[in-house]
């Protein structure tokens, strides 16, 4: 399929553009915590992704935002998540 060839290609200019927005979301506060883990709750989105990646994805992916808070929590979880993907 040539995937690291072809993405590596692709996206060589990505990067510097995507850096100064990955560490923005990195920079977001996740303002609640979920069932399993409470103590998320004031952890920016990089510590927890540090913590555990497969919130992020779930954030990313599953979550259902009710707030412009949560929305922006899965907006810059999307980021975190497509910038782990790229890497």
């Amino acid at each position: 399929n040539g995937n690291g060839r072809d993405s590596g290609t692709s996206t060589t200019s990505q990067p510097a553009e995507t850096k100064p927005e990955l560490e923005k979301a990195r920079a977001v506060v996740l303002p609640f915590g979920t069932r399993s883990h409470p103590e998320y709750k004031g952890k920016t989105l990089g510590e927890v992704s540090g913590l555990n990646g497969e919130l992020i994805v779930w954030l990313a992916n599953e979550f259902s935002p009710t707030s412009n808070g949560g929305r922006t929590v899965q907006s810059a979880a999307r980021v975190i998540n497509e910038y782990a993907k790229a890497a």
